[in-house]
Parts: structure tokens; C-alpha cells; sequence
């Protein structure tokens, strides 16, 4: 038989019947279905399964072991885990155990299955028994109830291995913030305010002249380390009269005197253009590193030549932002 996968269905489901004595029985339902090496169902009929269970997903002891005949439909079957060999009660009093199936004549099936519901079963058959007993007999397994439940769970439990309605509130302390946690004035308004913030300029008309000259400013304050985007954008715009050429200059610099070269842009008229009107548009940005307190940028201009073009409808707009998404290249 080329069986070597088992995909599971269901496990560690206690079975709701009771032997005549009154006793839980150590029954274990288990459905699976078997696949041969190429992913395919077995063909239907008898096959020999032999089950263990173990107290570690790997290696460990081995707690229990049966052999059974199973039939399968499609691959699939159900079996009484227990009805050929009683489950010991050892196996019921564990956390959890580990269920390894082996198809006779080929190696066991791996990884095991856990089971996590064996508690359940021995509360079951202790609940059961307390029926019949003495005041002093109830006092003496509830001792060994808190006992047994003191030592479970030596370790840090992951989300998987908490079983739903284990934990309430009478098992939870409460918890919070205090001053052990975070010290007492380390947070304040500047540590909390992580906002962005804008600023805005506008100047209708600025006729340029030979000389440096600040057109406009951006001021805007940071209330800490950040990155500041600033934008000038408009127009230029000159009446031309043939008889020369014309040239100006624009660019964000943080001086009041000196272009910066990197941040510009330009216009220009030659003589040979026809007399008229002419307008072209500009757009300058820069990104800056800034620190806490005010920012400001000044858009500088001049022109050269004989006309005196003129910038219309500049706008500048400065954007602060506390943390960065991207690259950042440094000024």
C-alpha cells in the first residue's frame, strides 16, 4: 500500500455515551482521510491503521498504542480510538498529546495531530464521581484540582494553546499604565503633536529690476525635527520691443542676496523675437531638513537686459512633515 499522507477531519471529540457503571468511557472519535504519495485517495476498502499517542509532536514517550481495521469511503473513515485498547487515565490527566498514525507496512505519518481536549474528558469522569461522594472526599479533589492547576503551564502560553473559556476575568489581574511604566512628565504636547502643517503666500504683480531682489518669502514654523516642501510657481510675462535681448532669474534660497543655483528657473526673450507680449510659466521646489522653530525662504529674482518683465500670480506654498516616507535627499 503507497499510502503516506492523512489529511485530518476531526479529532478529540469525547464521545456523549456512558457505560452502564456510570463511568466516563476513554473513548476518542477520530475521522481522517488517507492519500497515497501522489496526493490521491486510497481506493475504498479495508485498511490496517495502527495508532499511538505520544506526549511530544516528535520523539517523546509513548503513552498509548492500538491497532484497527478501518474502511474508507473515498479515502475517507471514522474509528473509536480506545475500543480495541482502554486509554489509560494518565493520557486524560495531560495538557495536551500527540496522535501519530501508522498504515501497516508503510512509516507512520507525519507530523502527528494534536489533541487538546483531553482535559475535558477528566473533568467529565471527576464530575461524575462527585456524585457519589462524601463532603470530605469533594474537599479533598477539589485540594488536588488547585493543585494540578498551579503547576499547569510552567511556560508562556501562545494564542493556539489557549483553549476558548479557560481564561475570565477572576484569572486575569488587571492591568495598565502607571508611573513604573513611563515616567511621570516624558510625554508632553511636543511628543504628541505628529501632525503636518501648511503655509501659504501669494503676490499678484512683481516687476523684476536689475539688482537682486527678494520677491517673496515662505515662513512657516516647525514644532520639531522634520522635512519642509516648498513650491513657488506663476509667471513670467514681458511687453517686448525689438532692440535686445532679455533675460531674468528666479530661485528659493534660504539668503537673502545669493541665488541658489540648484533651485531656479529661467526666461528669456531674444531680440529677434517678434514685439509682443510673451509669458512662460515657472515651477520651483526644494526639500529641506529642517529642526524645530521658524523656516524661512526667500524667492530671489533679477532680470538682465533693457524691458523689465514682470512675475504674475506667484504662489508659494510651504508643507512641513514630522516623519518621512521616503528617501530624503539632505540639502
Amino acid at each position: 500500500m503507497k499510502t503516506a499522507r492523512l489529511v485530518l477531519i476531526g479529532l478529540a471529540l469525547l464521545l456523549p455515551v456512558f457505560a452502564s457503571t456510570g463511568e466516563v468511557p476513554q473513548l476518542l472519535n477520530f475521522q481522517g482521510r488517507l492519500d497515497d504519495a501522489d496526493g490521491q485517495v486510497v481506493p475504498d476498502g479495508d485498511q490496517t491503521l495502527i495508532f499511538r499517542l505520544f506526549d511530544a509532536p516528535a520523539g517523546g514517550a509513548q503513552l498509548w498504542q492500538e491497532t484497527q481495521v478501518v474502511t474508507t469511503t473515498d479515502g475517507l473513515f471514522n474509528v473509536l480510538l480506545g475500543s480495541v485498547t482502554p486509554i489509560p487515565d494518565a493520557v486524560f490527566d495531560a495538557d495536551s498529546c500527540y496522535l501519530e498514525v501508522e498504515p501497516q507496512g508503510s512509516a507512520p505519518l507525519s507530523p502527528r495531530s494534536r489533541i487538546t481536549s483531553v482535559a475535558y474528558a477528566r473533568r467529565a469522569a471527576e464530575a461524575d464521581r462527585l456524585g457519589n461522594s462524601t463532603e470530605g472526599e469533594i474537599l479533598g479533589l477539589l485540594s488536588t484540582h488547585e493543585s494540578n492547576q498551579s503547576a499547569h503551564h510552567p511556560k508562556t502560553l501562545s494564542a493556539g494553546e489557549l483553549i476558548t473559556g479557560t481564561l475570565n476575568p477572576a484569572r486575569l489581574q488587571p492591568k495598565g499604565i502607571d508611573s513604573s511604566h513611563i515616567a511621570n512628565n516624558a510625554v508632553n504636547a511636543l511628543q504628541l503633536q505628529d501632525e503636518p502643517g501648511l503655509a501659504h503666500t501669494y503676490v499678484s504683480l512683481k516687476p523684476l529690476s536689475g539688482t537682486m531682489q527678494i520677491v517673496d518669502s515662505a515662513y512657516i514654523v516647525v514644532p520639531t525635527f522634520g522635512y519642509v516642501v516648498i513650491m513657488a510657481s506663476g509667471w513670467f510675462f514681458d511687453l517686448h520691443n525689438v532692440g535686445g535681448d532679455v533675460s531674468a532669474k528666479l530661485s528659493l534660497s534660504t539668503s537673502r542676496t545669493v541665488h541658489d543655483e540648484d533651485h531656479t528657473a529661467h526666461f528669456e526673450v531674444r531680440s529677434a523675437s517678434p514685439a509682443g507680449s510673451t509669458t512662460a510659466h515657472f515651477m520651483i521646489q526644494r526639500v529641506m531638513t529642517v529642526t524645530a522653530g521658524p523656516v524661512k525662504v526667500f524667492l530671489l529674482g533679477h532680470m538682465v537686459g533693457n524691458e523689465f518683465p514682470n512675475v504674475q500670480n506667484v504662489h508659494i506654498n510651504s508643507m512641513f512633515f514630522p516623519t518621512s516616507y521616503g528617501e530624503i535627499d539632505s540639502p
